[in-house]
């Protein structure tokens, strides 16, 4: 009788055994194919990514050459709009004056465009400050907590 109990606490254990084999399998399939899913999500995120940054890139070449054409029209028409201008002026003062005259006004523009421009320059920083303190600071930080776990 007593091996007849037995049995059958050995058929539950076992059947209950064969229970948990079986969910996870299932669990291993679903796991395996979420985890395919991602793989599949992160491949094609890096396929569009690539893509708009190509497109990215296109585009900005294409302004770039524009603007690098735009460029010398823009002094031809700067130079003759001071031509212009000086030949106006030649109408109420001798040509030789109103030369001068174009030529100071336009010193004078590039000169403060220059300290416009040197004083940017001047206050931007190639080295990045800020990521240089912030590099100290965890430095501290890891040292007093060296120093902590020390003691």
């Amino acid at each position: 009788m007593a091996s007849a109990g037995g049995g059958r606490l050995t058929d539950t254990v076992s059947d209950d055994w064969q229970d948990t084999l079986a969910e996870l399998r299932e669990l291993r399939a679903s796991v395996t194919v979420v985890g395919e899913g991602f793989a599949e999500l992160a491949r094609r995120e890096g396929v569009l990514a690539r893509a708009e940054l190509s497109e990215n890139l296109t585009l900005a070449a294409q302004g770039a050459i524009a603007g690098g054409i735009a460029i010398p029209f823009a002094l031809l028409a700067l130079g003759f709009g001071a031509l212009a201008a000086m030949f106006a002026l030649a109408l109420v003062v001798p040509l030789w004056a109103a030369a001068g005259v174009v030529a100071l006004v336009s010193a004078v523009i590039a000169a403060v465009l220059g300290l416009i421009a040197r004083r940017r320059f001047a206050a931007t920083q190639l080295i990045p400050q800020q990521t240089i303190r912030s590099i100290q600071e965890d430095v501290q930080w890891a040292r007093e907590q060296l120093k902590r776990d020390v003691r």
